[in-house]
């Protein structure tokens, strides 16, 4: 069973109010001549408190909330979710409420007055010193500067919450995603900006996909080598973890699609790159790839650009950039949305680089629009394979997309009929970030 975040939050709200309301109602009325009507108030106070920070806590709720997630509560591992929230949530605020209940029960159960004012201290002191020890733990951590190692301890949440609110100072010179320095390079002709010397400790992961031996169409030439040479780039320059598919039929290519997009994390970040042949369909206005297996009778075995943006739609991960080196890859931009255009001085700034860091990111870089793009003209590499991959391979600092594009399009243009195209995926959820590459040469 598949559930949104935000449909889920708005059941649990109205079981979380329904059992409140029932603590002081419902046992008022029912058991007024054992607690006198009273009884059940201040325990209902305490439930409407201690289980919203409770669940913050025990799900890490700060770092990991977004309204849009889908939750599946199938045995796999979302089922994780609803373990953390028993385990970390219910069970420990009903012991808590349920010993409170019985202290005030004593006062009934033996007849004698005076135990409402331990009732009220077990109350107030139990969430207390769970917020002290919380908050020793909190504090060692961020003296300690463990919140910036790579293995983040309990509480990483709310501490990221309170620097990015700047509520309170980083425990380092890093909060997750950078570790910036001073250090900046220009190649000699200034065509690859390079950004201050900056590490990440995000997890990156490509989907590599270079397809020439066609079962029923045209070979290609270079879109094999193309996948290849970006794969050892991105592996041992920037420390993605690579999946390479060479010549995929249909099903590899949409089971491989589907499980990468499934498994990976808001921290996480994704790159597909499809180099290969494409097709449009005027009559339905709508692009497609098309896998090894794939003829113009098997219009079962092509791949829409819909299930495409599906993919970069459904996943957790926060930055995904499609790199598409195919005819008509253009049709996957049914947006005339356009990203901002920054200039050099915000590109060498340490806070324009933070920023990005932190907002979602949906984009796609086209070979070119709906039209047909060239394989190669007698090279190792097609021209916008050739340009990619060069400019990977010179940056030692870190890259954003609107870098790569503009070295792609000037190279690309000058040489071919092909005009390259860089917007945001229509419909995704983009929120204004960008994909960075961070170079492990510098």
């Amino acid at each position: 069973m598949e559930i949104k975040a935000a449909y889920f939050t708005a059941l649990f709200t109205l079981v979380y109010f329904g059992v409140g309301m029932f603590i002081i109602y419902f046992f008022r009325k029912r058991y007024s001549g054992r607690f006198g009507g009273q009884g059940y108030k201040f325990p209902a106070i305490i439930y409407f408190i201690s289980i919203p920070i409770i669940i913050a806590i025990g799900t890490d709720f700060f770092s990991n909330s977004d309204a849009g997630a889908v939750y599946n509560f199938t045995p796999s591992l979302d089922l994780q979710f609803t373990i953390g929230i028993f385990i970390f949530a219910v069970i420990p605020t009903l012991i808590y409420l349920g010993i409170g209940i019985y202290i005030l029960s004593l006062e009934h159960l033996k007849g004698k007055k005076g135990y409402k004012g331990p009732a009220i201290i077990y109350f107030i002191s139990v969430p207390t010193l769970i917020i002290i020890i919380i908050t020793i733990h909190f504090m060692m951590n961020y003296t300690t500067g463990r919140f910036e190692a790579k293995n983040k301890p309990a509480g990483y949440g709310l501490y990221r919450l309170l620097v990015l609110k700047d509520i309170i100072p980083r425990s380092d010179t890093s909060l997750n995603e950078t570790k910036t320095t001073q250090t900046i390079e220009r190649t000699d002709n200034n065509e690859i900006t390079i950004y201050p010397s900056t590490s990440t400790d995000e997890k990156y992961y490509a989907l590599i996909i270079g397809n020439n031996n066609y079962q029923y169409l045209e070979k290609l030439d270079a879109a094999e080598n193309d996948a290849k040479v970006l794969a050892d780039v991105l592996e041992n320059n920037y420390g993605f973890e690579v999946t390479l598919l060479l010549n995929a039929d249909y099903d590899t290519t949409v089971n491989s699609m589907y499980a990468i997009s499934r498994k990976l994390t808001k921290e996480d970040n994704l790159l597909i790159f499809y180099a290969g042949h494409g097709e449009l369909d005027k009559k339905e206005n709508k692009g497609y790839w098309l896998p090894v297996d794939a003829s113009y009778e098997k219009r079962s075995k092509w791949i829409s650009n819909s299930f495409v943006s599906d993919q970069a739609k459904a996943t957790d991960a926060k930055h995904v950039l499609l790199i598409v080196d195919s005819c008509f890859s253009g049709s996957l931009m049914r947006s005339v949305t356009k990203t901002k255009i920054y200039s050099n001085e915000e590109l060498d700034d340490e806070k324009y680089i933070k920023n990005l860091l932190k907002k979602k990111t949906r984009l796609v870089i086209s070979s070119g629009g709906n039209e047909p793009v060239m394989d190669n003209d007698g090279g190792e590499h097609s021209y916008f394979a050739l340009k990619l991959i060069e400019t990977l391979k010179n940056n030692k600092g870190v890259l954003n997309t609107q870098i790569i594009f503009e070295n792609i399009r000037k190279y690309v243009v000058s040489n071919t009929d092909q005009t390259p195209e860089r917007k945001v995926l229509h419909k995704t959820g983009d929120d204004g970030g960008d994909f960075l590459f961070f170079s492990n040469l510098n």
